[in-house]
């Protein structure tokens, strides 16, 4: 492992060792982990995220629907309607 060094605002390396001591890490294991949650979480695909994933689904239903020429407008919005209801 490499070590870094980095500059945070003092309330905020507060915060972070109190996080640490109650998770029963060292500041180093939080700081850590919480980095890698966050490069993984933002690496993504978007297709990868669930709430993403239910509208490229409801895209690909909607274009295998499609014969040879793209729905109406009036059609889309009934398709919204029924899929999406206020």
């Amino acid at each position: 492992m490499v070590k870094v060094l980095i500059s945070l605002p003092e309330e905020a390396l507060r915060n972070i060792d109190q996080a640490a001591r109650s998770s029963g890490t060292s500041r180093s294991g939080f700081v850590r982990k919480a980095a890698l949650e966050l490069v993984a979480q933002t690496s993504k695909r978007p297709i990868d995220r669930p709430e993403f994933r239910k509208n490229y689904q409801a895209i690909h239903q909607i274009r295998k629907s499609w014969t040879s020429t793209p729905p109406t407008q009036a059609e889309i919005n009934k398709w919204k309607e029924r899929n999406h209801p206020r």
